[in-house]
């Protein structure tokens, strides 16, 4: 992905079985973070979902943080994730304690960085609660540009998410059961198998496919589902590119790609049955492709580049400025002595 990049890899890429059971190994990821000497640089921008907002910068570097969420399994998802993934007793006895130490660490890391830059609203909402930070909102990339609008579509709706338990896949299975409609799922996780057991012939598990072949799925859907509750959700976004509706849980970031009614429809509960009033209020509707499309060029990556540039810019100088200053104050100060 960075070809002409040069990469300096922590001591996690060399443990053993690395690539295969990363997830095992997350309780040593902040000490991995924070071995990366970034002595020397005048700003440095971490890329954070998880761990890489906990870097060490120098007293002059200028750390922004361009942050996805607070780690979703140590704050707002918690509790969900300890009634499923660890509901047994004995994973508990070591679970807890390990995301207590971890909770402490994510909340003091974020004192490090000197400007947040969230996703979406959503996740401005979290760093508040949650690291008690201020940020300024910079929505992610998406190629919209290069996508061609779609003049024709099929009769099938489409979900494209990663299979995981809170992605809540299994509210568009049930309520696709019940419809009865043709549903194509793109995606692989650990959710797949259960989510194959309870699903009808209408719904249609495409795995892992090409970028060729994602692109025929956007281009011929008759609509786009998504019940998950995403922090911003890209593939939303994807979707609209191609002049397709989207059908989406109105919580998190997906209140402010769709526009209720013109670009799509949102429903408020994650449940079978409001996607199922939402899947036929759509029918009612006659929505324009290109429209949709327009809408979806907000989120275009030349967007990205001119916010985040512009952003980065102004609080090197900021940050440049400050330091100039307290520099200025304390030669003062000893010279008084």
């Amino acid at each position: 992905m960075l070809p002409d990049a040069e990469v300096h890899y922590s001591f996690a890429q060399h443990l053993p079985g690395a690539a295969r059971f990363f997830r095992a190994y997350f309780p040593l990821y902040p000490l991995a973070v924070e071995f990366f000497d970034l002595t020397g640089f005048d700003v440095v921008i971490s890329s954070s979902y998880a761990f890489a907002k906990g870097i060490l910068p120098s007293l002059h570097t200028c750390h922004i943080s361009y942050c996805y969420s607070p780690l979703r399994y140590l704050w707002s998802e918690y509790h969900y994730h300890r009634k499923t993934l660890f509901r047994q007793p004995w994973k508990r006895i070591f679970v807890d304690p390990l995301l207590h130490y971890l909770r402490m660490w994510d909340r003091l890391s974020a004192d490090r960085v000197d400007h947040f830059v969230a996703i979406s609203q959503t996740t401005a909402d979290r760093i508040a609660k949650y690291y008690r930070r201020t940020s300024s909102i910079i929505y992610p990339p998406v190629r919209v540009r290069q996508v061609p609008l779609a003049r024709s579509s099929g009769d099938y709706f489409l979900l494209v998410s990663r299979l995981m338990s809170y992605k809540r896949a299994d509210v568009a299975v049930q309520a696709f059961n019940e419809l009865g409609l043709p549903l194509k799922i793109v995606g692989t996780g650990p959710e797949l198998a259960n989510l194959r057991r309870q699903s009808r012939s209408n719904v249609e598990f495409l795995g892992s496919v090409s970028d060729s072949t994602l692109e025929e799925c956007y281009s011929g859907c008759r609509a786009f589902v998504y019940p998950g509750i995403e922090d911003f959700g890209i593939v939303m976004v994807e979707a609209q590119a191609y002049g397709k509706p989207v059908v989406a849980c109105s919580g998190g970031g997906a209140s402010e790609i769709v526009v209720d009614g013109s670009t799509g429809v949102l429903f408020d509960q994650q449940t079978p049955d409001a996607l199922i009033q939402a899947i036929r209020r759509l029918d009612s509707m006659d929505l324009d492709g290109e429209r949709i499309r327009n809408h979806a060029l907000e989120f275009d990556e030349s967007r990205f580049k001119q916010r985040m540039l512009r952003f980065v810019m102004e609080k090197w100088e900021e940050h440049r400025a400050n330091h100039r200053v307290a520099g200025q104050k304390e030669t003062v100060k000893i010279r008084e002595q």
